[in-house]
């Protein structure tokens, strides 16, 4: 299945793929002019992923780069494999076929083994060291936060009248503020969701219209949830619906958010269903296939 998968992929793109020895397709599609990459060398690349025909997350938009370090990994069937062939200014698309990744055990949830996902890599610079590296990466780093406050300010600023801000500053869209018990430190909360980004609205990830999808049940003030939940929340009773609207400083600050980059601004439709005291040491219990939600550790 694997060879038919990938010679009708080949045939569609009218272009010649090479193969690395794990299997994995690439092909160099621009060729930089820079000296070939060293192992040990820490490249700045730009990369977006699709699966299929869908962008999954991609830097060259952000504007927020990888930095990996070049090795010798041998055959593993990833992006890693193809680093040390590339020179400086090299542009690579990359091919994993979801039913190759699926017998290796790599299959990610979001993709089925008839699926194939698509690398754009681009080698903008390497870096002989750690401290250059470092270096050149904060800058990156302090440039995206600032475009992310702006984002955020001018997203909410037209939404400013109808909301509650909280002492973080989560804006609160209050749609129902239900008649149940209040969502207080302690209690435990059943909430169903539809995750967005900002600003662009488009829905990451929702249990509210699957009737296959439990809500999420979590006690409201032990950390099992992102701040911006946290504080939220609280403004609410049970049967309660809103919008909330989270910097990142509120979501997951600089680890990788639900669409993998980091200082990413959150908009979470909520209804909570329900609200009630948590029993003694209770355990936090989510379903598996929500996490977008949970703190990171």
């Amino acid at each position: 299945m694997l060879v038919a998968v990938a010679a009708v992929l080949l045939a569609s793109c009218n272009s010649n793929y090479q193969k690395t020895h794990s299997g994995l397709l690439y092909k160099i599609v621009s060729k930089g002019n820079g000296p070939q990459v060293k192992k040990g060398e820490y490249i700045k690349v730009n990369y977006s992923q699709k699966v299929g025909d869908s962008l999954v997350v991609s830097s060259f938009e952000s504007g927020l780069a990888a930095y990996p370090k070049v090795d010798s990994v041998g055959p593993v069937y990833n992006v890693l494999e193809i680093l040390p062939m590339l020179h400086k200014g090299d542009s690579v698309i990359i091919v994993e076929i979801g039913d190759s990744l699926e017998k290796r055990g790599m299959l990610p949830p979001t993709m089925k083994h008839t699926d194939k996902r698509t690398w754009h890599l681009k080698v903008e610079n390497t870096f002989a060291d750690m401290e250059s590296m470092q270096k050149d990466y904060q800058a990156g780093i302090q440039q995206f936060q600032a475009k992310q406050n702006e984002v955020f300010e001018k997203y909410i600023a037209s939404k400013k009248d109808r909301c509650q801000k909280t002492p973080n500053g989560v804006y609160v869209d209050i749609k129902d503020p239900g008649k149940g018990l209040a969502a207080d430190s302690g209690k435990m909360l059943s909430v169903k969701y539809t995750g967005r980004f900002m600003p662009s609205e488009k829905v990451f990830e929702t249990n509210m219209d699957d009737p296959n999808k439990q809500p999420i049940q979590f006690p409201l003030g032990q950390g099992g949830v992102i701040p911006g939940w946290e504080e939220g929340l609280k403004l609410f009773h049970g049967g309660g619906k809103g919008t909330l609207y989270i910097p990142y400083q509120m979501a997951y600050k600089d680890q990788p958010g639900p669409g993998g980059l980091p200082f990413q601004n959150l908009i979470f439709d909520v209804e909570v269903l329900d609200v009630k005291p948590a029993p003694p040491q209770q355990q936090l219990q989510m379903p598996p296939s929500v996490d977008s939600t949970t703190r990171r550790k």
